[in-house]
């Protein structure tokens, strides 16, 4: 993950509830056209921010202050999460007993092209947020970046994460069997 990244959302760890409020709020338009998110965005998409990646940054900002609750003044933002979003949904697949319907859901979000991306996005962030399942805030917006690469490796990367996770998470542990103590002259 970029270091531009993990300061973005180190910032947004330290917002108070009315910045909070005002990021969730933009999640109702396009990312980018809600004017209250705007101070608390643009700072860090100054320069050559391509228009995608500035959206996404919206975006996620959003998304993170749907889930995300606001630090208590003597708190510490989370460390970041080393993993991605298809590792965050094979958590839930397995702990929906590989439900078909999260996978299908999983599907489609990879699926997804620029302009469905934002809602799809929504309805998967509220799914992991209803379960408890923690994401990635700093890797996200790293790999959203690249959503619209026409190799598509954000999205493969994510599809081998999901069922990568989802079959060492469903494998039986190996039990390494007990040693057998043996007599001397039995």
């Amino acid at each position: 993950m970029t270091e531009k990244a993990v300061n973005f959302i180190g910032f947004l760890w330290k917002l108070d509830r009315k910045a909070f409020a005002h990021l969730r709020r933009s999640l109702r338009d396009e990312p980018g056209h809600y004017i209250g998110a705007i101070p608390y965005v643009e700072p860090f998409t100054l320069g050559d921010t391509p228009s995608w990646v500035r959206q996404m940054y919206y975006l996620v900002a959003g998304l993170f202050a749907y889930v995300e609750r606001p630090l208590e003044p003597s708190g510490s933002a989370r460390k970041p999460l080393e993993q991605n979003l298809g590792e965050s949904m094979a958590r839930l697949y397995v702990l929906k007993e590989r439900s078909p319907s999260i996978e299908r859901r999983f599907i489609r979000l990879l699926d997804a092209d620029h302009e469905q991306l934002p809602s799809r996005l929504r309805q998967t962030v509220t799914l992991l947020k209803s379960n408890d399942i923690p994401i990635g805030w700093e890797q996200l917006l790293d790999d959203l970046g690249y959503w619209r690469s026409e190799q598509r490796r954000v999205q493969h990367r994510w599809a081998r994460s999901f069922y990568q996770r989802a079959e060492r998470e469903t494998q039986p542990q190996e039990s390494t069997p007990e040693p057998q103590l043996t007599g001397g002259n039995e």
